[in-house]
């Protein structure tokens, strides 16, 4: 992700034209607009390594490193951004729209409720973006994560390679680490945290920046009745689903996939995190096991999700498409307990 520029956004944009995310060309003025505002937005709240020195990491030699290594690779990828502007142009304009297809999919999850009211949606540091595959960490009403990366192209080789590395880590014993987490006043490193991809089609996510776009305008003009009507089409937004739909069906390959490695520890841990999906969808869909159907039918028309899944079926050995939602929670549940978020100087 480039940083963003200066927010050029405000509710006299004219939406006269669509938000385009199959079309060539440059970005139009409004899409720019909402690109800068929301990337402004979710760097505002973006995890701060900053924060953790001197107490989750005692040494600040690490943090600062860190940081170095961040500044590096903002400053490679700005250069390989003009470097393609000039040689390439049609492609420098798809990654603008990939990079604002990814923050109109973060501020939706946030502001939509893709895990619950309750949930917290926090965009990770830079470096666990850059470094670790991490775009956002959700957190469960009970203190349960998740780490999510957001993949919007469609390019299949992408979510191949993203898949294969979850793959290859579970083989190594081991899952995602958030080298920055912060949850209220406790700051440190989330270790062994389950990952996954997230991706909707073009088509859905250009009616999820409408949304975003007239969420932000009125806001930002009259606010009241029309912001809580436009807040509850994203809510309510079939997008929504299929995110949930996705993760709910990777965790259920990794658990299984952990289990025929021999990895029971991992394998708990994933199917603790995949209950909490299980109870998201049935939460979302008012335990409506026809609504609930018709949304999982609709997910899987989705040409991300079909991506997801053909590559889950391809590159996990001795699969076979699960029931996704079909999993009962048990009726007497282990008590839940926070995962620790472990001080990063013991490590």
């Amino acid at each position: 992700m480039r940083s963003p520029g200066s927010p050029e956004f405000s509710a006299s944009v004219e939406k006269a034209e669509k938000f385009k995310f199959r079309e060539r060309g440059e970005l139009s003025k409004t899409e720019k607009g909402l690109s800068n505002l929301l990337g402004s937005e979710i760097d505002a709240d973006r995890i701060n390594p900053g924060e953790f020195i001197g107490r989750s990491f005692a040494d600040k030699n690490i943090v600062q490193d860190d940081q170095r290594r961040v500044q590096e690779m903002q400053q490679k990828i700005e250069a390989d951004y003009k470097h393609l502007l000039s040689a390439d142009p049609e492609k420098a304009y798809a990654q603008d729209r990939g990079e604002l297809s990814e923050r109109v999919m973060i501020q939706a999850a946030k502001r939509g409720g893709l895990f619950g009211k309750k949930a917290k949606i926090a965009a990770a540091s830079f470096y666990d973006d850059y470094f670790n595959g991490v775009d956002c960490i959700a957190e469960f009403d009970d203190m349960h994560q998740v780490a999510i990366g957001i993949d919007t192209t469609l390019g299949k080789d992408m979510i191949v390679q993203k898949l294969k590395r979850i793959r290859d880590s579970i083989q190594k014993g081991k899952l995602a680490e958030v080298k920055y987490y912060k949850s209220g006043d406790t700051l440190g490193t989330l270790e062994n945290v389950p990952l996954t991809i997230v991706g909707i089609s073009p088509k859905a996510n250009a009616e999820l920046a409408e949304l975003v776009y007239d969420l932000e305008a009125r806001e930002d003009v009259s606010g009241g009745e029309n912001s809580v009507k436009t807040e509850k089409n994203l809510l309510e937004h079939d997008s929504q689903y299929t995110g949930l739909f996705e993760i709910a069906l990777e965790l259920q390959v990794f658990a299984s996939f952990a289990q025929k490695q021999g990895a029971a520890g991992l394998a708990e841990k994933i199917k603790n995190t995949l209950s909490r999906v299980h109870e998201k969808i049935k939460e979302k869909t008012k335990g409506d096991k026809k609504l609930r159907d018709e949304k999982l039918a609709m997910a899987k028309k989705d040409e991300l999700f079909q991506i997801i899944a053909q590559t889950l079926s391809t590159h996990f050995t001795n699969w076979k498409e699960p029931e996704i939602v079909a999993a009962k929670i048990p009726k007497n549940p282990q008590p839940r307990r926070a995962p620790p978020i472990k001080p990063s100087w013991k490590r």
